[in-house]
C-alpha cells in the first residue's frame, strides 16, 4: 500500500460516467445517483449497493408474466446519509489555536489595585537601594498596564547612598503579576530601569503586552500566513483537492481542501522522531478536536486507538473510525504519519475510501469501477495513479484502442494498441491499424498524418515505401509554399524515392538564398553547403562574402571587411584583402593612439606592406618627435619599443647622451653619470665621464696625500684611501689615473705597514708625500723618535727601486741592530724582496761595519738588487746614512 508522505489528502468522490442506455440502471439509495445494476458500489458516494433491492422495469415484468395487468414497482429503501463534517481552512486554524489555548491556564487576578502594584514595586526596589530604611518616595504611580496582569510602576525616590549622601533617582519597575495573597512575580533579568532610554528594553524583556499563553504555546500555534499552498491533486474524474503545508517544530501538517467548496477533507501530521511527546499529544489532539468538532478529551481517546504517544509508534491495529472520521497511523520517512480523514460511515464500511495510507488501493478500486463500465479514459488515469502496470492497465489500453477503432479514430487506436504492448493481439493489430490510418490520411491528402501513421506501421506491408512517398509529396507541398526547412526534412525522409535528393538540394539552395536576404549568414552558409553541387551553391557564399568584404573596405568598415574575407580565405585574393583590411584598421587605431589594439591587426596583416615593422616604425617616429622636443627619457622608451627598427639602438643612446649632458649642466651629477654610463662608447661620452671621474678622483687623491702628513685618526686615512682608489678605478687609464692609483696603493701600504717597530720608534705616521711622474718622494722628520733624524726617500714606481737618506740618525749609543732593521724594513716596503734574513746576517758579519766608523760603505747583491749602504759621521756621534737599492 502506498503511503502519502507529501500530505496530499483526498476525499472520496466517485463520479462515474453515465451508463449506456442499454445497460439496466438503478438509483443509489444514498445519493440518488443513477448507476448500473451490475455495480457493487456507488461511484458517487461509495456505498455498497450490491444488496439493495433493484427497481423492476414494469414493461419487462409484464412481458415476462404473459402480459399480466398486475404491476408492481419496488421502491428502494431510504437510507439516511451519514454525518459529514464541513469546516474551512480558516475556521480550522481558529478552532485549532483556540483548542490549544484552552489547555493552558490563563487566570489573571483582576482584583489588583494600583496601590497593590506600587507596594510591590517599592518592596522590589528597596532590595536594590543601599540604605532602604532612608528611602523617601517623592512620587509613585502606575505608569502603564497590559491586559495580562503586568504593570509598569513609576517611582521617584530619595535615599542615602553607601557614603551617607542623599541621592534622588527615578525608576520604572515591572511587576509581572500579583496574587490574592499579595505574592508578586517579576523578571529577575531586567526588573526595572533607572533610565528612560532603557524603557523599551524593560518592556521587551518582560514580554509586556504579550499573551503568556501564546508564549507558552510558541511553536505549536498556527500562523495562517505561514500555511503555504502547494498545488492541486486529482481525486476522481470530477474532483480535485488543494494541498496546503505547514511546517511546525514537531513536524509538518498537510491539509487537503476540496477545491469545489473549500472544506477540509483530511489532515495528515508527519511527526519527527525527535518531537516532544507531550507537545505532540497536545497538538494532535487539537488537530482532531478542531477537524472532527469534538472536545479535546474525546479527540485524545480517539487518536490513542491508532498511536502510542509514549513511544510515538502505531498501535497493533492503526485504523479506527468514529462518527464521520477515519484515524489512520503509519510509519513515515522520519517518524510516524497520522492521517485524520472525513468520510461517512457507509463509505468507510464499503472499503472504498481514501486516506494517505491506502492511496494505491483506493485508486485501483476506483479504476476497476471505471473499467467495469468501459470508461477506459478514467480507468487508465487512476490505474496510473495507483501505479498499476500489469494486465489491468494493459486491458484498459486495449479497451480504449477498441473503442477508438470502432469510432474510426485510427491514430488514437494505434497509439493505445501500442501502449497495450503484448496484451492479446495488440502487437499485430497496432501495425495494421497504423497502416490503415496512413492510407486513410493519404486518400485525404493529409500527408503529415499519413507520414506519422506509416512510420508507426513499421514493416507492415509496404508501409516503408508509403512513408517515403508521402514524405516526398508533403515535401513538394512545403516547397511550393516556400516552407523550405520543412520541405528539406521531408525530402530527407523520402531518401531514395523518385528525385528526392535533387529536390532536397534545391530546397536547401532556395532556403539559403532566403536566409541570405535577411542577413542570416551562418544559416545561409550552412544550407548552401547542404545544397552541394546544385547550381552555384558551392561558391555562392564565397562570392557574397567577397562582394560584402569589398563594400566594407570601400566604406572603411575594416573590421567587417576582415571578417568577410577571413571566411573565404582561399577564394580569389581574399587572403590579401584580409591582410589589407587588418592593416588599414591597424592604421586607424594607431592614428588614434591605440597602439596595443593596433598590434593585433598588424599581426593579422603579416607580410602585407610594412605590417611586420609598422608598430616599430610608429614607436621610432614617435621617439624622434619626442627627442627633438627635448623629452629625452620618454623618447628613449619609444626607441626601446621600436626594437631593431632602423637605428633605434643608436637613437636610444643619443637620448641618454643628451639627457646626461643636460643633467650635468644642471649639476645633477648622480642622474647625469647614471644615464651617461648607459651610453659608454657613444660619441665623447667616455671623455665626458672620465674627465668628470678623473676630476673627482684627483680631489680624493689629494685628500689622501694630505691625510698622511695630518697625523690624524687612522680611520680617516683609511676612508681617504678607499675613496681615492674607488674614484680612480672609474677613470682607469685616463690621463695619469693609473700612476695615481699605484701611488695611492704604495703610499697607503707603506704608511700602514711601517707604523711602529717593536724595538725602536721608526714610524711613517705624519709623513709628507710628494710625487713627480713615476717617482714618489717621502719625507719624515724625527724619523727615529727622540732624535733629530730626518728621512728623505725617493721611490721609482717603474722598477721598484729607491734611495733614502737618513740624516742625524744615530747617537753614539745607537746600535747597529737598529740600523740593520730599518734597512731591512725599507727593502720589504720598496722592493719585491720580502725575505731579508740572509741579508741581515751578511750585513751583521761584515768586518768593516763599525757603528762609529767614518765614511763606512757596504754594498752587495741580494734578491736581484744591488744594495749599497754608506754612513758618514757628522760629529757628536751622529751619522748620516744613505741607502740605495737598484737593479
Amino acid at each position: 500500500m502506498k503511503k502519502c508522505f507529501c500530505g496530499i489528502i483526498l476525499i472520496v468522490a466517485l463520479i462515474l460516467s453515465a451508463c449506456n442506455a442499454a445497460i439496466p440502471t438503478q438509483e443509489c439509495p444514498s445519493c440518488s445517483a443513477e448507476i448500473s445494476n451490475s455495480m457493487k458500489f456507488c461511484p458517487n458516494c461509495g456505498i455498497d449497493v450490491s444488496n439493495v433491492e433493484k427497481e423492476v422495469d414494469v414493461e419487462t415484468e409484464l412481458n415476462s408474466e404473459n402480459n399480466s395487468t398486475d404491476t408492481e414497482t419496488v421502491s428502494p429503501p431510504q437510507i439516511e446519509k451519514q454525518r459529514i463534517i464541513n469546516i474551512t481552512l480558516a475556521d480550522y486554524i481558529e478552532k485549532y489555536n483556540s483548542m490549544l489555548r484552552n489547555t493552558v491556564s490563563n487566570e489573571i487576578n483582576t482584583n489588583v489595585t494600583d496601590s497593590d502594584y506600587i507596594s510591590c514595586a517599592k518592596t522590589l526596589l528597596n532590595k536594590a537601594l543601599k540604605n532602604p530604611s532612608t528611602a523617601q518616595y517623592n512620587n509613585a504611580s502606575v505608569y502603564e498596564k497590559d491586559d495580562y496582569g503586568r504593570a509598569i510602576v513609576y517611582l521617584d525616590v530619595s535615599a542615602q547612598n553607601g557614603f551617607g549622601g542623599w541621592v534622588r533617582s527615578e525608576y520604572y519597575v515591572c511587576i509581572q503579576s500579583v496574587d490574592e495573597d499579595g505574592t508578586f512575580r517579576y523578571n529577575s533579568t531586567v526588573p526595572y530601569t533607572d533610565e528612560k532610554s532603557g524603557y523599551n528594553t524593560l518592556l521587551l524583556i518582560n514580554d509586556f503586552g504579550e499573551n503568556p499563553v501564546d508564549n507558552e504555546l510558541e511553536g505549536l500555534l498556527i500562523d495562517e500566513n505561514k500555511v503555504d499552498k502547494e498545488g492541486s491533486f486529482p481525486l476522481s474524474a470530477s474532483k480535485t483537492l488543494d494541498n496546503h503545508k505547514l511546517i511546525m517544530d514537531l513536524g509538518i501538517q498537510f491539509i487537503s481542501v476540496d477545491s469545489a467548496n473549500n472544506n477540509i477533507v483530511s489532515i495528515q501530521f508527519s511527526i519527527k522522531d525527535s518531537a516532544n511527546k507531550i507537545d505532540c499529544e497536545k497538538v494532535i489532539s487539537a488537530v482532531v478536536a478542531a477537524l472532527a468538532d469534538i472536545d479535546m478529551s474525546k479527540a485524545k481517546n480517539n487518536i490513542t486507538n491508532v498511536i502510542t504517544f509514549s513511544t510515538l509508534t502505531p498501535t497493533s491495529n492503526p485504523i479506527f473510525y468514529d462518527d464521520g472520521v477515519v484515524y489512520d497511523c503509519a510509519y513515515g520517512f522520519s517518524g510516524v504519519d497520522i492521517a485524520v480523514t472525513i468520510v461517512d460511515e457507509n463509505t468507510y464500511n464499503s472499503g472504498i475510501y481514501w486516506t494517505p495510507n491506502n492511496e494505491e488501493t483506493y485508486y485501483e478500486l476506483l479504476a476497476d469501477q471505471y473499467a467495469e463500465i468501459k470508461d477506459y479514459d478514467n480507468a487508465i488515469v487512476f490505474y496510473e495513479e495507483a501505479m498499476i502496470s500489469g494486465d489491468k492497465l494493459l486491458a484498459a489500453y486495449y479497451g480504449k484502442a477498441e473503442k477508438c477503432l470502432a469510432s474510426g479514430d485510427l491514430d488514437t487506436a494505434g497509439q493505445y494498441f501500442r501502449f497495450a504492448g503484448d496484451y492479446k493481439d495488440s502487437a499485430v493489430r497496432v501495425l495494421e491499424v497504423y497502416y490503415s490510418a496512413g492510407k486513410k490520411h493519404e486518400q485525404n491528402n493529409d500527408y503529415i498524418s499519413a507520414i506519422n501513421s506509416y512510420q508507426m506501421a513499421g514493416n507492415f506491408s509496404d508501409a516503408n515505401k508509403k512513408y517515403k512517398e508521402c514524405s516526398f509529396k508533403q515535401g513538394e507541398k512545403y516547397a511550393n509554399n516556400k516552407q523550405y526547412v520543412e520541405a528539406i526534412s521531408c525530402f530527407e525522409s523520402a531518401a531514395d524515392y523518385s528525385n528526392a535528393e535533387e529536390k532536397c538540394k534545391e530546397a536547401c539552395y532556395l532556403y539559403a538564398e532566403q536566409q541570405l536576404l535577411v542577413g542570416a549568414l551562418d544559416s545561409a552558409s550552412s544550407y548552401f553547403t547542404k545544397a552541394g553541387d546544385y547550381k552555384d551553391a558551392s561558391t555562392k557564399m564565397q562570392k557574397y562574402y567577397y562582394e560584402q568584404g569589398n563594400n566594407f573596405l570601400a566604406s572603411k568598415d575594416y573590421i567587417k571587411a576582415s571578417e568577410c574575407f577571413n571566411k573565404i580565405i582561399g577564394y580569389s585574393d581574399s587572403q590579401d584583402k584580409y591582410k589589407e583590411a587588418n592593416y588599414l584598421h591597424g592604421e586607424t587605431l594607431l592614428s588614434a593612439g591605440n597602439v596595443e589594439s593596433a598590434k593585433t591587426y598588424y599581426y593579422n596583416a603579416k607580410g602585407y606592406k610594412d605590417a611586420d615593422t609598422r608598430i616599430q616604425r610608429y614607436y621610432y617616429e614617435n621617439g624622434k618627435t619626442l627627442l627633438n622636443a627635448g623629452n629625452f627619457l620618454t623618447a628613449a622608451e619609444k626607441f626601446i619599443l621600436s626594437g631593431i627598427y632602423s637605428d633605434s639602438k643608436m637613437m636610444e643612446l643619443e637620448c641618454y647622451y643628451q639627457y646626461g649632458k643636460q643633467q650635468l649642466s644642471l649639476n645633477y651629477i648622480s642622474n647625469a653619470t647614471g644615464y651617461l654610463s648607459k651610453c659608454r662608447g657613444y660619441k665623447d661620452t667616455d671623455e665626458i665621464l672620465l674627465s668628470y671621474y678623473y676630476g673627482e678622483a684627483s680631489k680624493a687623491f689629494d685628500v689622501l696625500i694630505a691625510s698622511y702628513s695630518a697625523n690624524d685618526f687612522t680611520w680617516r686615512v683609511d676612508d681617504a684611501y678607499k675613496d681615492a682608489v674607488n674614484k680612480l678605478a672609474l677613470c682607469e687609464g685616463y690621463s695619469n689615473s693609473t700612476t695615481l692609483s699605484k701611488i695611492a696603493d704604495k703610499t697607503y701600504y707603506v704608511w700602514t705597514e711601517m707604523q711602529y717597530e717593536s724595538n725602536f720608534e721608526a714610524s711613517l705616521s705624519g709623513m709628507t708625500v710628494t710625487y713627480s711622474e713615476s717617482q714618489i718622494m717621502i719625507s719624515r722628520s724625527k724619523f727615529m723618535g727622540g732624535s733629530g733624524g730626518n728621512l728623505n726617500l725617493t721611490y721609482d714606481l717603474n722598477n721598484d727601486t729607491f734611495s733614502a737618506t737618513i740624516t742625524d740618525l744615530f747617537s753614539g749609543s745607537a746600535r747597529e741592530f737598529d740600523v740593520r732593521k730599518v734597512i731591512c724594513a725599507m727593502l720589504k716596503l720598496f722592493t719585491s724582496i720580502q725575505d731579508t734574513d740572509d741579508f741581515n746576517k751578511q750585513l751583521e758579519t761584515k768586518n768593516n761595519w763599525v757603528i762609529l766608523g767614518n765614511n763606512e760603505s757596504f754594498s752587495m747583491s741580494y734578491g736581484g738588487y744591488t744594495i749599497s749602504i754608506n754612513t758618514t759621521e757628522t760629529g757628536n756621534y751622529n751619522l748620516n746614512c744613505t741607502i740605495t737599492a737598484s737593479k
